[in-house]
């Protein structure tokens, strides 16, 4: 199993646009193969910060959504929004506390 995790800062006046955008493509997202589950986290200190933690049955099918038409044009409109460049990690699950 695959965890990426993106991290984000974004724009004070674009945090919200962020959330919104999240919300609505989440459930296509979730649709996507290999797609276990998607999460939105908001740093406690700071809400302009945020992270995106998505979990895939494999590398393949990460790549696969990544390489989608949903990814590229969800992409280019929330990379707009940001106040620094986002942090990308992939991660392979050892375990699960489930």
């Amino acid at each position: 199993m695959i965890v990426r995790i993106v991290k984000m800062k974004f724009k004070e006046e674009h945090s919200s646009r962020f959330i919104e955008i999240y919300k609505t493509v989440k459930p296509f997202i979730l649709k996507c193969k290999g797609c276990i589950a998607v999460n939105l986290l908001i740093d406690v200190n700071d809400s302009r910060v945020m992270s995106t933690i998505s979990e895939w049955e494999t590398e393949n099918d990460l790549n696969q959504y990544r390489d989608s038409e949903l990814f590229g044009i969800t992409w280019s409109e929330v990379k707009q929004l940001f106040e620094d460049k986002p942090q990308a990690n992939s991660y392979n699950k050892l375990e699960s506390s489930l």
